[in-house]
C-alpha cells in the first residue's frame, strides 16, 4: 500500500491528503490499511505537507532533498486525521 501511496504522490504531486485518499480507496483497500500506509511514509520523510490557504498539499521527498529538510523546522508531522 505504501507503495501505491508512493506512486501516485510521485504522479501527482501537490495534491490534497483528501484527493489523496480518496483516489486510493477507490482501488477497494481497507481506509485503516491505507492510513497506516500513509502513516509510515511521513514517519519514516518521504512525504511532506505544505500548508497552504485552503487546507495543504503534499509533496514526494526526494532522498536528496531530504537532507535539506534535516534542519528545517516542517509540519509534516502536524497531520490531522478525521474518521468523520
Amino acid at each position: 500500500m505504501a507503495g501505491e501511496i508512493w506512486l501516485e504522490l510521485d504522479r501527482l504531486e501537490g495534491i490534497s491528503f483528501d484527493e489523496l485518499i480518496k483516489r486510493l480507496e477507490n482501488r477497494d483497500r481497507p481506509k485503516d490499511l491505507l492510513l497506516m500506509a500513509f502513516g509510515w511514509l511521513v514517519y519514516q520523510g518521504h512525504v511532506k505537507y505544505v500548508p497552504v490557504k485552503n487546507g495543504g498539499r503534499l509533496f514526494l521527498v526526494s532522498p536528496t532533498v531530504k537532507e535539506g529538510f534535516k534542519n528545517e523546522k516542517s509540519d509534516q508531522n502536524n497531520f490531522v486525521i478525521s474518521n468523520a
